[in-house]
């Protein structure tokens, strides 16, 4: 799996040169991790959303978005 600036998480399959699945945010991406048995990410956007991810249909299960006028530092 790779975190993209272009705002995108991409789960790839070994052996193969194109990705599997595409799971977009709204920008860059500061990171993406699958959980242990492999059928949910988590990725982390620059704009501080978290969103949890089900692999196998692609969709976001739920999001995290900070309240406006918050800061994470």
């Amino acid at each position: 799996m790779t975190a993209s600036v272009d705002g995108r998480a991409i789960l790839w399959e070994l052996g193969k040169s194109e990705p599997s699945k595409h799971f977009p945010h709204a920008g860059p991406l500061f990171n993406a991790t699958s959980n242990p048995d492999g059928t949910q990410i988590l990725t982390l956007g620059f704009e501080n959303t978290l969103r949890l991810w089900d692999i196998a249909s692609g969709r976001s299960l739920s999001a995290l978005i900070p309240a406006p006028g918050t800061s994470s530092g």
